[in-house]
């Protein structure tokens, strides 16, 4: 008996004494974090608040030892990662990004019609596309770039030619060589640029694409929509979570939505247009004081004791203004104020040339080409391109010189000034 209560206490010791050891070589391993609350009795009984306490053990027994407490007023916050500004950001992500979600190649043939440039536009979902040159003396290159057209551009050519009358099969027809922006025009911008420049370009040019060259090439055409589209994650710009978020309480308007009226700066600035603005026109002209028939004095003294020059006969100056009614933007009629002048070059009387003759005729032809776009009831004809046309005529009427020149449109209705000038000719 008294052996069977041995072995049983024996057994008993040994589970206490292995119980001990697990618990020292939990705490080891695996230190916790515990709160007590101690009461401590001596006359008085008095509590002492949590506290975080560490183990401390000891070989034959275990006690806890109490931690300092932490203030977390006073913790050291984690450190963000850096944000980026969205303007900062290098154009070459940009295209990285909408090249990698969606690769179309933009480009279009020189000799493509306009039929195929819409097509092309909308399967590709394009708004702009790079004219290239493919035939085989294109420089040795397979895509030559010569040019660039926008989808803006193409409803332009086709509101030009449905003004002009023509069929709608001719104006599908229609070359978009003829109309396209030629390449040395073309405003781009570089992969190591960054979205807020790109962003200054586009609006104070007002365009929509800007092409990204890189070392001669092309990389891609960069749009409003990319700028836009880099600032938002995928999941945010569309799925379903998305359009039941954002989009399903904003589709459909009722039967009774009609416009508002503008406000009333608006009106007041649309009413001023409908206000014509005339101007006086005035005409003055005087030749160099020392001028003669023989030349130019270089002083006084060398021009002699004669009158100060006052004819207008020994001027190369020429000057013209004209009122025609031409039809404007919208197709209405107007009353348009075009003037000019011109001076010709007086060197050309070193070779037996009139300088008077080439700045003459020049204003002259303007005048004319004014009268018979009036005769025809046309259009407005732009400054500069009335200039071409007035050389062309002068250059092919043999008449020998040269000249500077300075054409001008005045717009009573929208009250503004239009101009075009070669040399020092111009408005003061």
């Amino acid at each position: 008996m008294r052996s069977s209560l041995r072995n049983c206490l024996a057994r008993l010791s040994i589970r206490e004494v292995a119980a001990k050891s697990t618990m020292r070589c939990e705490m080891r391993h695996k230190p916790s974090r515990l709160l007590l609350r101690r009461a401590i009795s001596d006359d008085n009984m008095r509590c002492l608040s949590s506290a975080a306490i560490e183990p401390e053990i000891n070989v034959d027994s275990v006690s806890l030892k109490p931690s300092p407490s932490i203030d977390a007023t006073k913790a050291t916050p984690l450190k963000e990662s850096p944000r980026r500004k969205i303007s900062n950001v290098k154009i070459s992500e940009v295209l990285k990004a909408k090249h990698t979600s969606h690769w179309v190649e933009p480009v279009l043939s020189h000799d493509a019609t306009i039929r195929e440039a819409i097509v092309v536009c909308i399967e590709r979902k394009l708004s702009a596309m790079m004219v290239v040159d493919r035939s085989s003396t294109a420089k040795k290159r397979e895509q030559k770039c010569v040019g660039m057209i926008t989808s803006r551009d193409l409803l332009r050519m086709l509101a030009t030619d449905i003004k002009e009358g023509k069929s709608p099969e001719d104006i599908l027809n229609d070359r978009i060589s003829k109309q396209m922006l030629p390449i040395n025009q073309v405003i781009y911008g570089r992969p190591d640029e960054t979205i807020g420049m790109c962003r200054a370009v586009m609006a104070k040019l007002g365009i929509k694409c800007l092409p990204i060259l890189n070392d001669g090439r092309v990389e891609g055409i960069l749009t409003s929509r990319d700028l836009s589209d880099f600032y938002f994650d995928p999941k945010d710009r569309g799925g379903k979570k998305n359009y039941l978020e954002n989009v399903s309480e904003r589709v459909g308007l009722t039967a009774d939505t009609s416009m508002a009226e503008p406000p009333i700066f608006v009106r007041q600035q649309l009413a001023m247009k409908h206000a014509p603005l005339y101007i006086n026109v005035g005409v003055e002209e005087f030749p160099h004081p020392f001028k003669t028939a023989n030349g130019i004095g270089s002083s006084r003294r060398n021009f002699g004791p004669l009158d100060l020059s006052i004819d207008s006969d020994l001027s190369e100056d020429a000057h013209f203004a004209t009122n025609v009614n031409l039809l404007d933007e919208n197709g209405n009629l107007q009353n348009m104020l075009y003037m000019g002048v011109a001076d010709g070059v007086g060197s050309w009387r070193e070779y037996g040339v009139d300088p008077r003759e080439f700045s003459h005729k020049l204003l002259a032809d303007c005048e004319e080409i004014l009268r018979d776009a009036q005769s025809l009831s046309g259009h407005a004809i732009p400054t500069d391109e009335l200039l071409a046309q007035s050389y062309e005529r002068t250059k092919n009427s043999n008449t020998i010189g040269s000249s500077t020149a300075c054409v001008a449109l005045f717009d009573s209705i929208h009250h503004q000034l239009h101009f075009s000038n070669i040399g020092d000719s111009g408005i003061i």
